[in-house]
């Protein structure tokens, strides 16, 4: 088929002409996405691959591994909406208020801070912090670059 690895993982495939890209091909688990510059190349690609293995065209895609693609005539958006509003209502927090800024304007840090009340410090001890900030690195890493700060800066001082 004329693919090659690349970035060295082993689920994505680049097929080159005359050393341009053409075909990118990402494979993983049960899902396969093929994409390229040249769409003869891309149908091409995609008519053998189904000769070769059982497979449904989806169509133009829409979405990938959890992540909203958009696209227009001059611009691609991505987007994890679902799974941030998932990750809210999760965590006891679809009601709160958007903030325009990730993180309060002047915060440095809270280390060293205690909740006042017992109660208030029983109740901390029940919040999964690590998985608070571990769903929040992972939508940063995809599609929300913005709060990438925030989300490696708060657990270094959230060890309540």
């Amino acid at each position: 088929m004329g693919f090659e690895p690349f970035g060295g993982a082993e689920c994505e495939f680049v097929k080159r002409k005359d050393s341009t890209l053409q075909v990118v091909l990402i494979v993983y688990v049960g899902d396969l996405l093929v994409v390229g510059s040249d769409i003869d190349e891309v149908e091409d690609a995609k008519k053998i691959l189904c000769a070769k293995f059982k497979l449904v065209d989806l169509g133009e895609l829409q979405f990938f591994l959890g992540v909203r693609i958009v696209r227009s005539r001059n611009k691609m958006q991505v987007s994890q909406g679902a799974r941030a509003k998932r990750l809210l209502e999760r965590f006891g927090m679809a009601d709160y208020a958007p903030s325009p800024t990730p993180m309060q304007e002047g915060f440095l840090q809270l280390a060293g801070i205690e909740p006042a009340a017992v109660e208030e410090r029983r109740e901390m001890e029940n919040v999964p912090y690590g998985t608070v900030f571990g769903s929040l690195l992972y939508l940063s890493k995809k599609t929300r670059p913005d709060i990438s700060f925030t989300a490696r800066r708060r657990p270094r001082t959230a060890s309540l």
